[in-house]
């Protein structure tokens, strides 16, 4: 794991294997491009076509995007509570986890991924004091508003070094998060507001 330094301790204190049971959060949150034989496209925040009552009726034959997919919550990084079905927030890593922020290098640490399943479940208390316990750990967040806002949720002590890498970006600072403008959102990432991009 990428992130084994940063989130290690964590671990520990989660169970060794959980099971996703009835959540189902990516298969309506994630943007799925399947370019394979049966393969299918799923914009984000839609039910995917092969979702049903226990889950995915292709589950065992799940293209290769959705098999090497997985969530922090079911690899054990973090609190039981905030299994994404019950808290509103799905958390991952991706290529920003590496430091890397709209392309490009040097911001120095780790930049999770999340997305919010309806407006102001960031806020809430469970989810707040898990992005409070990553911030302590170094480890930002990309947040995905259910608008399709993007808002960096910065480590403690980073916030000034994102919003300097993040450059020309059009943005807003509020103490540690850094609201990028919507505008901007929707023409950078047009999946995220269910958009094909041009």
């Amino acid at each position: 794991m990428r992130l084994n330094r940063h989130l290690k301790h964590l671990q520990r204190r989660a169970p060794e294997a959980r099971v996703c049971g009835n959540c189902q959060a990516c298969c309506e949150s994630l943007v799925v491009s399947v370019d394979e034989p049966g393969g299918f496209t799923k914009k984000a925040g839609t039910r995917c076509v092969h979702q049903c009552q226990t889950g995915c009726d292709i589950y065992d034959d799940r293209p290769t995007p959705c098999r090497e997919w997985s969530c922090l919550w079911i690899r054990g990084a973090l609190p039981d509570a905030m299994r994404p079905d019950k808290s509103g927030l799905i958390l991952w890593e991706s290529a920003n986890s590496r430091g890397r922020l709209l392309g490009t290098e040097g911001v120095g640490h780790p930049v999770l991924m999340g997305r919010v399943s309806a407006p102001g479940m960031e806020r809430r208390p469970k989810a707040e004091k898990t992005l409070r316990m990553l911030n302590r750990a170094s480890v930002s967040v990309c947040l995905i508003l259910s608008s399709g806002q993007r808002v960096f949720v910065c480590a403690d002590g980073q916030t000034s070094r994102v919003q300097h890498y993040l450059g020309d970006v059009p943005m807003r600072r509020n103490g540690n998060r850094i609201y990028i403008d919507i505008n901007y959102c929707r023409t950078r990432w047009p999946a995220d507001f269910g958009e094909e991009s041009e």
